[in-house]
């Protein structure tokens, strides 16, 4: 089968990637730059609204004006000092770029057609904001550090277009700074390819999305200059970069409470009277921030009836599988129906806004049981492969022939091959190499993804 996930333009990539890592140069003809957004944390506007307001930034004070006096005697004068001006919090950088998980936002722009693009929040921990940029072109995932004073790219991986938790990796040891504290003008740090520095506080400045009040940060190298807006709340609202002409990009739409629409391709076996061939399904799945790749394919692999669901049920708050069995099917017993129906294991647990399957129009195999675990899965790069660790009881729990167990398995590759678009996986059991009656891999060995003669349903 073709992969659904194309190598998109190496000119789209380049461009995006220069301009999520905030480089001076960009690909063989416009310069542009870096795009970084979010959301806020304590300092966010309200969540009913995500339309900036007009006026000063939060912290702007206005100087108290200074008071003189004059005694009644001519031949002394007494002079009264200013009044102290009121101490300000310093800015801080987790203020300028926001931490706020489930945030989409939409930039518009001009002077290149890779410059417009959307940005999601993937994953969003204690000082960490992982943000996944796509021009239409291309992908890229950039890890940040945010706090000690600087906001720093801690990884990042171009053209991959399915989410994957970078702080896996190590660092980068070099990682670009985007903003440093002090927060104020003259704060100058170098970076690859020149200088940046804080030039301006309280700078105007009108978008598509608001008007706002920013920080302007200014990068100049030989050739080029790039100016990045960070807005309190908000992160970049505008970036200009001229070197000859103009590329201008600005925030156009930012929503939050947002989820990221997904497109897998999932494989199950199917029985014939003769042979066991395999059938893939496309889905779409919604994922929010902090949800990797790991939770989705756990879903699909528990359970067939998540990728053909006849009639589902979104858990609410106190909901438990009896209440759901017995308000929508009409019988507390038939818990466990739904139990075995969703692959969830005893004391099956369940939570809100999870979505279970009431009915549903396949009796294809789970390819994993109940009670196995996806421990670890990620991309090793440099050897173009995934890597994915199930509990042994993948293997324990399976109790199939040869035959079924290779296409249970070839069923896990394709699904996981697929994703990340390489060709081969690596599975292993608990860390070490996978192993049973009928198929055993040496450590390091892989498993090849196979598309050959597969059915598409819809």
């Amino acid at each position: 089968m073709r992969s659904m996930i194309r190598f998109r333009s190496r000119f789209a990539a380049t461009c995006l990637v220069l301009v999520a890592t905030l480089a001076l140069t960009s690909c063989e003809s416009p310069t542009t730059s870096g795009l970084v957004t979010g959301t806020s944390e304590s300092t966010a506007p309200p969540t009913t609204s995500i339309t900036p307001t007009t006026g000063p930034t939060t912290g702007s004070t206005t100087q108290p004006s200074e008071t003189t006096g004059t005694t009644a005697q001519t031949t002394t004068t007494e002079t009264t000092s200013a009044p102290t001006e009121p101490t300000q919090p310093a800015r801080t950088v987790e203020q300028y770029f926001p931490l706020t998980p489930d945030v989409f936002a939409r930039y518009s722009g001009t002077g290149n057609e890779y410059v417009p693009m959307t940005v999601y929040v993937d994953y969003s921990r204690p000082g960490q904001v992982q943000l996944a940029y796509d021009n239409g072109g291309t992908e890229i995932h950039v890890l940040y550090g945010v706090g000690n004073g600087k906001v720093q790219i801690l990884q990042e991986l171009p053209e991959l277009y399915v989410r994957e938790d970078l702080a896996q990796l190590p660092p980068l040891s070099n990682g670009e700074i985007l903003l440093m504290e002090p927060l104020e003008v003259g704060t100058t740090w170098n970076v690859e390819h020149g200088i940046r520095a804080i030039t301006a506080i309280d700078v105007p400045v009108d978008t598509e999305a608001g008007a706002f009040n920013a920080i302007e940060v200014t990068t100049t190298s030989s050739d080029v200059v790039t100016k990045h807006y960070y807005a309190r709340g908000f992160g970049l609202v505008q970036m200009t970069a001229q070197d000859g002409y103009e590329i201008h990009q600005e925030l156009a739409e930012r929503q939050l409470n947002a989820s990221r629409s997904q497109r897998l391709t999932v494989y199950y076996p199917r029985m014939t009277q003769t042979d066991i061939e395999i059938v893939a399904k496309e889905v779409t799945v919604e994922m929010k921030t902090n949800t990797g790749i790991r939770e989705i394919l756990d879903r699909f692999f528990r359970s067939a009836a998540q990728a053909f669901p006849k009639r589902t049920y979104t858990v609410k708050p106190h909901d438990t599988l009896w209440s759901i069995a017995l308000y929508q099917l009409g019988d507390g017993q038939k818990y466990k129906d739904i139990a075995a129906l969703n692959g969830i294991p005893a004391p099956y647990t369940i939570k809100p806004g999870q979505i279970v399957v009431l009915e549903s129009d396949t009796n294809l195999p789970a390819l994993m049981s109940p009670q196995t675990v996806i421990h670890s899965i990620h991309l090793q790069q440099d050897r173009g492969i995934v890597a994915i660790d199930f509990s042994r009881s993948l293997v324990t729990d399976m109790n199939a022939g040869s035959g079924f167990e290779a296409a249970l398995v070839r069923s896990i590759v394709n699904a996981v091959g697929h994703a990340y678009d390489v060709p081969n996986v690596q599975v292993t059991l608990d860390g070490d190499p996978y192993e049973s009656g009928h198929i055993a891999l040496a450590p390091g060995e892989s498993f090849t993804v196979d598309y050959q003669g597969v059915i598409v349903v819809n």
